[in-house]
């Protein structure tokens, strides 16, 4: 009489570790088989590259293992249009390359750009939405272009000891950056000549910021005659 014996395979168990955005179920099989390798795991801001640990012969080992998710981080690209308008290097684009998901960008995004008569009002997207720069790098490019609006400018006319027709010592003009200013009717002196406004635009144009202009003025010179009459005498 033969006896044979009879073996049935042990089954282990791998477990998946450092999967990023979602939990993958441990799976479980008999020893020397094949492994059932899941579906990639995603995560947000980085591409998978594989398993660390996984044995190289793809069949299940003779013991429990523990793989790790390998993951390289996702890098991609800062664009800001000023526009007309400029950053404090006096350049009208920032570009910075490669910058690593998750990034804090107060440390490389430059400060508000400026314009001469305008006010920045923000940022929009390339189909024209109002958009803003993220605190911290997306998944994603960022290209945005900066808007602008037109400043209103105040020109205070300062009559310098004089009045204007309404007798007011000083008038306002408003209007927007870049336009003629409407200069009022000169004003008055009593003893002075008005000679015109100190400090107002030679082009006569609304300056970048507010202004006031001063009144000058020329004392008026007088000539007197001055007759003696010597009375029968003689001078």
């Amino acid at each position: 009489m033969s006896i044979k014996a009879q073996w049935t395979a042990n089954r282990y168990t791998i477990t998946f570790a450092n999967t990023g955005d979602e939990v993958m179920n441990p799976i479980t099989q008999d020893y020397g088989t094949a492994i059932t390798v899941p579906e990639e795991p995603d995560r947000t801001g980085y591409t998978f590259n594989g398993w660390i640990g996984m044995p190289e012969d793809g069949l299940m080992n003779a013991e429990d293992i523990e793989v790790f998710a390998d993951w390289s981080v996702n890098k991609n690209d800062i664009t800001l249009d000023a526009g007309e308008g400029k950053f404090a290097d006096d350049s009208s684009i920032f570009m910075e390359d490669d910058v690593p998901f998750g990034t804090v960008l107060s440390g490389i995004v430059p400060l508000e750009p400026t314009r001469d008569g305008y006010e920045f009002t923000g940022w929009v997207d390339a189909q024209g939405n109002p958009a803003t720069i993220p605190t911290t790098m997306p998944d994603e490019e960022i290209n945005l272009t900066a808007t602008w609006e037109i400043k209103e400018i105040t020109v205070t006319f300062d009559a310098n000891g004089g009045k204007f027709a309404d007798d007011s010592k000083e008038k306002d003009v408003t209007g927007e950056y870049g336009s003629e200013i409407e200069v009022p009717a000169d004003p008055t002196r009593e003893g002075f000549n008005f000679k015109g406004w100190n400090g107002l635009p030679a082009d006569g144009k609304m300056p970048k910021e507010d202004i006031t202009v001063t009144a000058e003025w020329e004392a008026v010179v007088k000539t007197y005659t001055l007759t003696i009459d010597a009375a029968g005498g003689k001078v």
